[in-house]
């Protein structure tokens, strides 16, 4: 694998983390996928959004994980980075 992976979801009902495959997705930041260079996860709350990042591998991210537990929302995107070396200058 090559890339960043992305995760999202929109619904019309509110969700918590953990009713969704978010801790599965969370694997793949470096333990079922090559993606260990950091992670984001925002989400709606009301009218603003949440982001929390970090430049950490998401399968062993404690804040990650807190994250997962803690949301409630209806739109949520999820992201697990690849850094590409040498960076693209493109």
């Amino acid at each position: 694998m090559c890339c960043c992976q992305l995760f999202g979801w929109s619904s019309n009902a509110l969700r918590s983390g953990r009713q969704l495959p978010l801790a599965e997705f969370r694997a793949r930041g470096g333990a079922t996928a090559d993606n260990p260079d950091g992670r984001g996860v925002a989400w709606r709350v009301g009218d603003a959004f949440r982001l929390e990042r970090e430049p950490r591998p998401g399968f062993d991210s404690a804040q990650f994980n807190r994250v997962i537990d803690a949301l409630h929302s209806d739109l949520i995107v999820a992201h697990v980075r690849k850094a590409r070396f040498p960076p693209s200058t493109a």
